[in-house]
Protein backbone atom coordinates (compact mmCIF):
# COMPACT_ATOMS: atom_id res chain seq x y z
CA UNK A 1 0.00 0.00 0.00
CA UNK A 2 3.02 2.44 0.44
CA UNK A 3 3.62 2.12 -2.77
CA UNK A 4 -0.20 3.30 -3.79
CA UNK A 5 0.31 6.02 -1.60
CA UNK A 6 3.34 7.64 -2.93
CA UNK A 7 2.33 7.09 -6.39
CA UNK A 8 -1.29 8.64 -5.74
CA UNK A 9 0.48 11.90 -4.56
CA UNK A 10 2.71 12.07 -7.35
CA UNK A 11 0.20 11.25 -9.86
CA UNK A 12 -2.51 14.07 -7.59
CA UNK A 13 0.12 16.40 -8.43
CA UNK A 14 1.39 15.61 -11.58
CA UNK A 15 5.13 16.26 -11.76
CA UNK A 16 6.44 17.76 -14.96
CA UNK A 17 10.43 16.56 -14.66
CA UNK A 18 13.10 19.23 -15.89
CA UNK A 19 16.12 18.50 -15.86
CA UNK A 20 19.13 20.40 -13.85
CA UNK A 21 22.68 19.82 -14.74
CA UNK A 22 23.69 16.38 -11.97
CA UNK A 23 19.81 15.50 -11.17
CA UNK A 24 16.15 15.53 -11.75
CA UNK A 25 13.87 18.03 -10.39
CA UNK A 26 10.17 18.01 -10.81
CA UNK A 27 8.51 21.64 -10.82
CA UNK A 28 5.03 21.87 -9.17
CA UNK A 29 2.54 24.56 -9.53
CA UNK A 30 0.07 25.02 -6.87
CA UNK A 31 -2.54 27.56 -8.64
CA UNK A 32 -5.64 29.07 -8.43
CA UNK A 33 -7.77 32.01 -8.74
CA UNK A 34 -7.81 35.10 -6.68
CA UNK A 35 -11.13 37.03 -5.33
CA UNK A 36 -10.99 39.09 -8.96
CA UNK A 37 -10.63 36.12 -11.07
CA UNK A 38 -6.72 36.09 -11.71
CA UNK A 39 -4.75 32.87 -11.67
CA UNK A 40 -2.06 32.80 -9.60
CA UNK A 41 -0.64 29.97 -6.89
CA UNK A 42 2.91 29.49 -5.73
CA UNK A 43 5.65 27.60 -7.45
CA UNK A 44 7.91 24.74 -5.67
CA UNK A 45 9.75 21.73 -6.43
CA UNK A 46 10.48 18.07 -5.23
CA UNK A 47 13.33 18.92 -2.83
CA UNK A 48 14.10 15.27 -1.85
CA UNK A 49 12.12 12.15 -2.78
CA UNK A 50 12.99 8.27 -0.91
CA UNK A 51 9.94 6.20 -2.51
CA UNK A 52 7.63 4.72 -0.65
CA UNK A 53 9.25 6.39 2.31
CA UNK A 54 9.12 10.00 2.29
CA UNK A 55 8.70 13.14 -0.56
CA UNK A 56 9.72 16.86 0.72
CA UNK A 57 8.19 19.91 -1.32
CA UNK A 58 10.58 22.71 -1.17
CA UNK A 59 7.81 25.80 -1.82
CA UNK A 60 10.46 28.79 -3.19
CA UNK A 61 7.75 31.90 -3.90
CA UNK A 62 4.71 33.00 -5.83
CA UNK A 63 3.37 32.85 -9.50
CA UNK A 64 0.91 36.40 -10.22
CA UNK A 65 0.67 37.17 -13.84
CA UNK A 66 2.32 34.84 -15.27
CA UNK A 67 5.63 36.29 -13.35
CA UNK A 68 7.43 34.12 -10.38
CA UNK A 69 8.75 35.78 -8.00
CA UNK A 70 10.68 34.01 -4.83
CA UNK A 71 10.11 34.03 -1.09
CA UNK A 72 12.76 35.47 0.95
CA UNK A 73 13.30 31.68 2.99
CA UNK A 74 11.99 28.95 0.82
CA UNK A 75 9.79 26.64 3.23
CA UNK A 76 9.04 22.95 3.17
CA UNK A 77 5.84 20.64 3.08
CA UNK A 78 7.69 17.16 4.50
CA UNK A 79 5.36 13.81 4.01
CA UNK A 80 6.56 10.65 5.22
CA UNK A 81 5.03 7.54 5.10
CA UNK A 82 4.84 4.79 7.94
CA UNK A 83 3.44 1.12 7.72
CA UNK A 84 0.82 0.42 10.87
CA UNK A 85 -1.34 -2.13 11.77
CA UNK A 86 -4.48 0.14 10.08
CA UNK A 87 -2.73 0.58 7.11
CA UNK A 88 -0.05 4.00 6.08
CA UNK A 89 0.57 6.28 8.80
CA UNK A 90 0.79 9.73 6.85
CA UNK A 91 2.78 12.27 8.80
CA UNK A 92 2.98 15.94 7.70
CA UNK A 93 5.67 18.29 9.00
CA UNK A 94 5.10 22.01 7.87
CA UNK A 95 7.68 24.48 8.32
CA UNK A 96 6.52 28.20 7.32
CA UNK A 97 5.80 31.72 8.33
CA UNK A 98 2.56 31.47 10.94
CA UNK A 99 0.47 33.60 8.32
CA UNK A 100 0.63 30.51 5.93
CA UNK A 101 0.04 27.96 8.92
CA UNK A 102 -4.05 28.83 8.85
CA UNK A 103 -4.47 28.40 5.21
CA UNK A 104 -2.04 25.21 5.15
CA UNK A 105 -4.51 23.51 7.66
CA UNK A 106 -7.30 24.22 6.33
CA UNK A 107 -6.57 22.85 2.78
CA UNK A 108 -4.74 19.66 4.11
CA UNK A 109 -8.06 18.26 5.02
CA UNK A 110 -9.61 18.34 1.63
CA UNK A 111 -6.67 17.16 -0.12
CA UNK A 112 -5.87 14.32 2.40
CA UNK A 113 -9.28 13.04 1.47
CA UNK A 114 -8.69 13.12 -2.40
CA UNK A 115 -5.37 11.53 -1.70
CA UNK A 116 -7.19 8.71 0.35
CA UNK A 117 -9.46 7.98 -2.09
CA UNK A 118 -7.03 8.11 -4.99
CA UNK A 119 -4.75 5.21 -2.76
CA UNK A 120 -8.04 3.06 -2.20
CA UNK A 121 -8.73 3.00 -5.70
CA UNK A 122 -5.85 1.72 -6.51
CA UNK A 123 -5.37 -1.13 -3.64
Amino acid sequence: MRNTVVNGLLNLIQLPITKVPGKRVAKILFLGENENGEKGGMHSVIDKLIPNEFISIKHLGMLEKGEESKFEKAFFENYQFEDSRQGTLLKIELDCEDEWADNMNNAWPKALQKLKQICEANC
